[in-house]
């Protein structure tokens, strides 16, 4: 049997799976010039076109579950026909199908690459993003929400049910299947270095302490804003000015009010505790 080479970049919308994946295809390609349209770690487990061509079925006369139950297959296929090291984006919570298997293939898969990020900043980059109204994200990451509905058969991508924001957290950390690394959106941008190296061994890649500076360096946050300024970027939803809007840490202190501020903590503060974006009395670090 092959050996395990799917590794997965798991997030919650919003949290920087971008920017991994960005900084993931400078280290493996070289550190050549990054183009953000180009990124070699494209595989995303919600990608219809991906979906209809490992299946052979059109998507739009599958229900909901006839798609979900595909799912590891579809991926499975992809761990078959990559080379022995594959990422593949997903934002969809871990769980069990109807069939009761996982959502993605676990002996083809090494690890997963959890990516989180404060839920108080995720809040405002998703408003932004699909230019909503912050309360209306607040309800969002507190309810059993899924992208890409079924209901518009105008989508690109395949439904991905997120949950909460704490569910969709929980689900990968303790999902009991494969392991699982870490990875806070703070410590990416506080402390690259030891950072993006822990991710990169837990990966099972070989990489010097020069060539992983210089994918950071080269795939900094600043660099993809800037080119996304110059040219157009695919990922950006349409309505939305920019992708990569402002990258700050603590961006939420000038952009919610108190009381989005305290039903976020209310709603999440088990999970904001355990991963220090609150201390132990509730405020926000």
């Amino acid at each position: 049997m092959k050996d395990k080479n799917l590794v997965w970049l798991a997030s919650y919308p919003k949290s920087g799976n971008t920017w991994f994946r960005a900084f993931l295809t400078s280290l493996v390609t070289g550190n050549q010039e990054l183009k953000i349209n180009q990124l070699a770690f494209n595989d995303n487990l919600a990608d219809n076109h991906f979906f209809e061509f490992a299946t052979g079925l059109d998507i739009s006369e599958m229900s909901q579950a006839e798609i979900d139950d595909l799912k590891p297959e579809v991926m499975k296929y992809l761990a078959l026909t990559s080379s022995s090291f594959t990422a593949a984006k997903i934002h969809e919570k871990f769980r069990l199908l109807s069939n009761e298997k996982p959502l993605i293939p676990i002996l083809e898969s090494l690890v997963v690459i959890y990516i989180i990020r404060n839920p108080l900043d995720v809040a405002v980059s998703y408003a932004h993003h699909d230019q909503l109204s912050i309360d209306r994200v607040i309800e969002r990451m507190n309810e059993d929400y899924t992208l890409a509905s079924l209901g518009n058969r105008e989508f690109f991508n395949i439904p991905e049910t997120l949950g909460t924001w704490s569910e969709h957290v929980v689900s990968w950390v303790s999902n009991g299947h494969i392991p699982v690394h870490v990875v806070r959106y703070e410590d990416m941008k506080r402390e690259a270095l030891n950072t993006f190296t822990k991710a990169v061994e837990a990966m099972g890649l070989k990489y010097s302490e020069e060539k992983i500076s210089a994918a950071i360096k080269n795939s900094s946050f600043e660099r993809l804003q800037a080119q996304e300024k110059e040219s157009f970027f695919k990922e950006k939803t349409a309505v939305s000015n920019s992708f990569f809007r402002s990258g700050k840490i603590g961006d939420w202190k000038t952009k919610l009010n108190d009381n989005q501020v305290e039903k976020i903590i209310r709603d999440h503060k088990k999970v904001m505790i355990h991963y220090n974006y609150l201390d132990l009395n509730h405020n926000p670090i």
